[in-house]
């Protein structure tokens, strides 16, 4: 698996973050599976992880977002009346920051992959391996990045709308300015305003339909198993 599509963390660093389940199987099968998995990120991500927007599409998602600073990491760990042994080995100096967000995204699939477990009676791994990230280096990948996380279901051909996804997608929230999970005020500020957001996302769908469904997400993301090379290439 390339290397690209697991960038180190940093403190500070802005990625696109994305996971499937196993085998083609469903992340989300009901409305109540995605307010799970938002429940998990709210509570075990957010506190290291700010999130400017979030796409649940079926057997995957799509998350982008940036990692906190040092300072604000270290400022709440330190304010919990309790750690985990890895939190306090963080604090301590013994772990190194590169384990510990691996660690903190561990714990955050990894629970809700139990609750997914135990309400559909099912077993075994949820997710596909390690989750796979890409650094995001300015503010333009990142205004493109939110609009195709907020479309991806229309790139799939689930739905032709931006609007009306509920919380599937965080489009409705950061138009409504109102959320419990995303950084309103830092993504509309990126856009230049609400309206601006939302006249931005408009502009995307009607022009960038056509490209969005012919982008392999699959091979794009390191998932798609390489090509044989012909004889004549040998």
């Amino acid at each position: 698996m390339h290397k690209v599509y697991y960038a180190p963390w940093e403190p500070g660093g802005s990625y696109h973050i994305y996971n499937r389940a196993v085998s083609l199987n469903r992340l989300f099968t009901s409305r109540r599976d995605v307010y799970k998995f938002r429940e998990k990120l709210r509570r075990k991500l957010l506190p290291f992880f700010e999130i400017y927007a979030l796409g649940c599409v079926g057997n995957h998602f799509h998350l982008h977002g940036r990692v906190r600073s040092l300072a604000q990491i270290r400022a709440y760990l330190q304010a919990q009346p309790s750690l985990l042994r890895r939190q306090q080995r963080f604090l301590d100096g013994e772990l190194g920051f590169q384990e510990f967000m691996g660690d903190v995204f561990a714990r955050t699939f990894n629970a809700y992959a139990k609750a997914f477990n135990q309400f559909h009676g099912r077993t075994g791994t949820l997710f596909n391996q390690t989750v796979r990230r890409l650094r995001v280096r300015n503010d333009l990948l990142s205004r493109r990045l939110i609009a195709y996380i907020h479309c991806n279901e229309i790139k799939h051909g689930i739905s032709d709308m931006v609007m009306g996804l509920g919380h599937k997608t965080t489009f409705y929230e950061l138009c409504n300015q109102r959320s419990r999970l995303c950084a309103v005020d830092l993504v509309l500020e990126r856009f230049g305003g609400r309206d601006a957001f939302i006249a931005y996302h408009r502009a995307y769908k009607s022009k960038r339909l056509n490209a969005l469904r012919r982008f392999d997400e699959s091979r794009a993301f390191g998932y798609a198993t390489p090509r044989a090379r012909p004889a004549w290439a040998a």
